[in-house]
């Protein structure tokens, strides 16, 4: 008989540069003192290493999208980052991308780009598996969480607009154009869950399909002084619109119903796509459908994870105090004991453990992180509740503490207090 190992809740004292909102506070208050809270690194103009506290965040936005794509249907791969020119040049694109596109020419003279978006390499391997004589059921829907490559001219306020970036994208093919637009509704239903799920508002407005082609497009914004989109929104009938898709840049009356819209700044954080027949028909990806093979009908969707992560602590946080929300936080509690050396340390800190792993059997795994520096009370809960972790349980001379950005409680009288908050949680916010 095997028995599962236990798990552990984490220690502050095992993270690799775990951050330190006194460390930041030193330091300019400007990109630099946000990457250090933030626990990224910037390497190079517009490229960054991801450390692990900001990884934990990624790591929990992927659990979601990969949730919530799976339960439509939507199944992961992994696609090259390396793409053959050829592709891109049949497809247009090799030029149209102009210098945004990073090419590289490998030792036999051929040209290949960095991935921007993986249209013509998914299209091209559907067409290669000649699914039409191997009778594979429809629709497919395909997808992949993976970095992604842009030569942006002047890469700005980190993560949202970078060089390298993460990005789910799914690709889907059906028969006709009317099963194409049945899976872009159950996508976009899928979107409209993960948004809802990541608890930041948002909209979705209605976009140009710029240079990737196809029919129909739609963006999803966070809606912040912080984002470069300009985006409209009518307050009579809910009609939201992008600026660049509007017919008359200088007409801003909503097109449905003729009211003046309201002009916003948005950060684009999704974007989804009907492209019908525009990439199938070029790299033959067909169906047989009433006795003949015909193009397939393809949609696309990306959602930007890093840039998620990026918007989530522009918008929420004050100043260097990361806040995040609950569903993606690092961690989901910080868990505190006495000051080494004081009187109360040899008893209550046993105890605070034992809190530490009572809340990790509740919780989802790895959500729990036990403060163990030398510091005291007061400093440890102000570098927790700084670093993007939402709640804290205190346990001191002053008796058991529960600190949350709704509420807090002194003097709680006893650890169900604690366990029940966490377990209700759990299901209000969908912890994974």
């Amino acid at each position: 008989m095997f028995l599962n190992p236990r798990r552990l809740y984490s220690r502050t004292s095992s993270f690799f540069t775990f951050p330190s909102f006194s460390k930041a506070a030193k330091e300019d208050r400007g990109d630099v003192a946000y990457q250090t809270i933030f626990a990224i690194q910037p390497l190079s103009a517009g490229t960054f290493a991801i450390l692990p506290l900001a990884n934990k965040v990624l790591e929990r936005l992927t659990k979601i999208i990969d949730h919530e794509f799976q339960a439509i249907d939507g199944q992961k791969i992994v696609l090259p980052s390396l793409s053959h020119s050829q592709l891109w040049r049949k497809s247009g694109r090799w030029d149209r991308y102009g210098p945004v596109l990073f090419r590289v020419t490998d030792r036999a003279g051929q040209e290949f780009c960095l991935g921007p978006t993986h249209e013509e390499t998914v299209t091209q391997c559907i067409a290669a598996l000649e699914i039409s004589s191997v009778g594979t059921k429809l629709p497919i829907r395909l997808y992949q969480t993976s970095w992604k490559f842009r030569d942006e001219d002047r890469p700005k306020r980190g993560l949202l607009r970078a060089r390298e970036f993460l990005m789910a994208d799914m690709y889907s093919f059906d028969s006709d154009l009317e099963k194409c637009q049945e899976t872009y509704d159950t996508v976009t239903g899928a979107y409209d869950r993960i948004f809802n799920r990541i608890g930041l508002p948002f909209v979705r407005v209605l976009a140009s399909s710029g240079d990737m082609g196809g029919s129909v497009s739609h963006e999803y914004h966070y809606c912040s002084p912080h984002g470069e989109d300009v985006v409209y929104a009518c307050g009579t009938c809910e009609h939201k619109i992008n600026g660049e898709a509007l017919k008359d840049a200088n007409d801003t009356r909503c097109p449905s119903c003729s009211s003046e819209m309201q002009k916003l700044q948005g950060i684009e954080v999704g974007h989804t796509f009907i492209l019908g027949d525009t990439y199938s028909k070029l790299f033959g990806a067909k169906s047989f459908q009433n006795g003949q093979n015909l193009p397939l009908q393809m949609g696309c969707y990306g959602i930007g994870v890093t840039r998620i992560m990026s918007a989530a602590a522009h918008i929420l946080s004050q100043g260097l105090k990361l806040k995040l929300p609950d569903a993606i936080a690092p961690f989901t509690v910080g868990v505190i004991g006495p000051k080494q050396g004081s009187r109360e340390y040899e008893d209550l800190n046993p105890r605070a453990m034992e809190m530490a792993d009572q809340l990790d059997r509740i919780l989802p795994s790895h959500r729990v992180i036990f403060d163990d520096r030398k510091w005291s009370i007061g400093r440890k809960l102000l570098e927790l509740k700084s670093s993007g972790i939402p709640h804290q349980v205190v346990l001191g001379k002053n008796g058991l503490e529960l600190h949350s950005p709704d509420t807090e409680f002194t003097n709680v009288d006893g650890p169900e207090v604690i366990h029940n908050f966490f377990k209700e949680l759990v299901v209000k916010r969908e912890l994974l």
